[in-house]
């Protein structure tokens, strides 16, 4: 006290450790393929990453559960430790090892067909019929889809290579090829018609391949169908077959025979028949030669029968012609011998044919304008029968000197048989539109030259009548069937109708050809002269 006497006392403290250990659970390991593989630490290790305020820890493992997450078998294994201090506070550490048992995808690509025929016939990707062979790693279906095709194709034959990936829910994935090979090798089917009974061998068909083609069908491909020289049983008279055959093809080669049979019970001399003219040709090149006409006369007789050419008759002007061709023939089948005289006749109406070609555009002033080149514009056609050859009939000049300008030629391109087609070629300046071109349209600065003959035929007088004359030079030509001048004549087109006398030039009786060529036009008319 103040007055220092002293006095004890003991005082007592109780101290009580509730504070558990300290640390850090470590983390587990992931990627396992089984949960056998999860390690586990020992306690001591465990341990030695707690502390405690009050003094040492230890640890042990308390738990281990393994648990499966799901249907591809992901997997956790938990391994719980305890750590205690000396006061027997502890806390706990739990380690989570996770992985995923391996599984895969079951099942196999399916078996492709036989070698196929055609390409055809090779399957379209199916991915639900793929699917349907395979199941995923989780025993569920799995997912197909084209990775690559690869297709060899030589000649008839073909392989066709499929890749596919299969994958499931589970990340695995297994491939899948199917390879269709094949080649056609099936040859057409159909049925042969039947041809019937005759009495002639001309009744019998010329063969026609497109009657028979409706007969057959080709599993593959189109078919074609040739003729092969027919064959001949029995005879020569009475109780013949005669087979029209053919052969029937496809694509890749394979063939089928057809033979077409036609019965003649005897041959019908009243009923044997020349062949029939021939008269819508267009071109006198197009008549056949007496050697090439022969087989005609030849199909109408017994094959016993003998032909022989006696001479040809020809009424021809290049434009229309009547060409015949005569045989005897010596038939065993018939009574004595007979005469067939083959008649080809026609007349070229068919004009050239062509492109026009495109003019120029862009020119500064007319005077770089090309020049008209009738023959160089005629280069661009062609003809059934003859040489085209082209003419200038007009010009049309439209605009300015130089700048926004046209030129057009207007050509005619003619055959030998006055048939035409028009031409329009147009060269333009810089200041116009691109230039077109065009056949048998388009406006016309003045109308062509025309001419008319009459009588036609003539016994030598006729009358030249024109249209769209303007009192021009014009230069009169008559050519004959093989292209010579026979006359020559410069006349004044200041009047419609003009006369000559074919007679008093000296022709004789024959086709002639008469042409008016002015500057601008030609024009040309077909004459028969028949001269009393």
């Amino acid at each position: 006290d103040f007055c220092g006497n002293p006095s004890s006392t003991t005082a007592t403290f109780t101290i009580v450790d509730t504070t558990p250990p300290t640390g850090t659970c470590p983390a587990g390991v992931t990627g396992l393929t089984g949960p056998s593989q999860a390690p586990v630490l020992p306690p001591a290790a465990i341990a030695a990453l707690y502390s405690d305020i009050c003094g040492s820890v230890t640890a042990q493992l308390s738990n281990t559960t393994t648990n499966f997450l799901s249907a591809c078998l992901d997997f956790e294994v938990v391994q719980t430790y305890t750590i205690t201090d000396e006061c027997g506070n502890a806390t706990t550490c739990k380690i989570t090892h996770t992985g995923r048992v391996p599984t895969a995808i079951t099942g196999g690509c399916p078996e492709v067909d036989d070698p196929l025929q055609c390409i055809e016939d090779v399957p379209d990707f199916d991915p639900a019929f793929l699917a349907s062979f395979f199941t995923g790693g989780d025993g569920l279906p799995v997912t197909v889809s084209p990775t690559d095709t690869i297709v060899e194709i030589d000649g008839c034959s073909f392989t066709f290579t499929y890749e596919y990936l299969v994958t499931d829910n589970c990340g695995n994935s297994k491939t899948c090829t199917l390879v269709y090979e094949g080649e056609d090798t099936e040859a057409p089917t159909g049925t042969c018609p039947d041809g019937g009974t005759v009495y002639t061998f001309g009744q019998i068909p010329v063969p026609d391949t497109n009657y028979i083609k409706q007969f057959f069908t080709d599993n593959c491909s189109g078919l074609s169908v040739s003729v092969l020289p027919r064959t001949i049983e029995g005879g020569p008279c009475i109780n013949l077959t005669v087979y029209n055959n053919y052969l029937i093809s496809d694509a890749c080669g394979n063939t089928t025979p057809c033979a077409v049979p036609y019965f003649i019970p005897q041959v019908d001399p009243t009923l044997v028949a020349c062949p029939p003219a021939q008269t819508d040709l267009m071109c006198w090149k197009d008549v056949p030669t007496p050697q090439e006409a022969q087989p005609l006369v030849e199909y109408n007789f017994s094959p016993a029968a003998t032909v022989i050419f006696l001479g040809s008759t020809v009424i021809n002007n290049f434009c229309s012609f009547t060409i015949r061709h005569i045989y005897q023939i010596q038939d065993p089948c018939l009574d004595g011998r007979r005469i067939c005289v083959l008649t080809f006749s026609g007349q070229d109406f068919t004009p050239p044919a062509g492109i026009c070609p495109e003019g120029e555009s862009g020119l500064e002033c007319m005077a770089n304008v090309p020049e008209p080149d009738p023959i160089g514009v005629a280069l661009n056609y062609t003809d059934n029968c003859s040489d085209p050859f082209g003419y200038l009939i007009n010009t049309i000049v439209e605009g300015d000197e130089c700048g926004d300008f046209s030129v057009t030629y207007f050509y005619r391109i003619y055959d030998d048989c006055d048939n035409f087609v028009e031409c329009y070629v147009t060269h333009t300046g810089t200041g116009s539109p691109a230039p077109g071109n065009h056949n048998e349209q388009g406006e016309k600065a003045a109308e062509p030259l025309q001419m008319a003959l009459y009588p036609n035929p003539t016994s030598g007088s006729i009358t030249l009548e024109f249209e769209h004359y303007h009192g021009e030079l014009a230069e009169l030509a008559v050519y004959n069937i093989y292209g010579q001048q026979m006359v020559s004549k410069r006349l004044l087109l200041n009047s419609a109708t003009y006369q000559l006398d074919l007679a008093r030039e000296g022709l004789s009786s024959g086709a002639y050809l008469i042409s008016i060529r002015t500057d601008k036009d030609v024009v040309t008319r077909k004459v028969v002269l028949n001269k009393l």
